[in-house]
């Protein structure tokens, strides 16, 4: 595995996601009664940041794959440390980190205590 490969396609999630509109999003209808993705202002879809659907495009259903068979893999290791309780984040690695946070990015839940 290359390196360069993990830095370049970090470097263009991070580089579009910059771009993109802050969420939260969310999909609903327009004001034609069109299913269309609505911004953090839920404003007119007409008004907002073409970066948005580049961003969208950029994360399509293959890069959703990939996430969760790594939050799976991450699950399995969390699994094998330590049965009822996963692994302490303290303990492990960035990698494990990241993968925390990716889930709860996706869930949109903040870290309980």
């Amino acid at each position: 595995m290359s390196a360069e490969l993990l830095r370049r396609a970090a470097e263009t999630l991070r580089s579009s996601a910059g771009l993109a509109s802050e969420g939260p999003w969310q999909i609903g209808p327009d004001a034609d009664g069109e299913i269309t993705l609505l911004g953090p202002d839920l404003g007119d879809p007409d008004e907002h940041n073409p970066d948005d659907t580049c961003y969208v495009a950029l994360v399509h259903p293959p890069v959703a794959t990939a996430l969760a068979a790594w939050l799976d893999a991450t699950a399995e290791v969390a699994d094998a440390n330590d049965a009822s309780d996963g692994f302490d984040l303290d303990a492990v690695d960035d990698t494990h980190r990241a993968a925390v946070a990716t889930a709860r990015a996706i869930l949109r839940e903040e870290e309980t205590q």
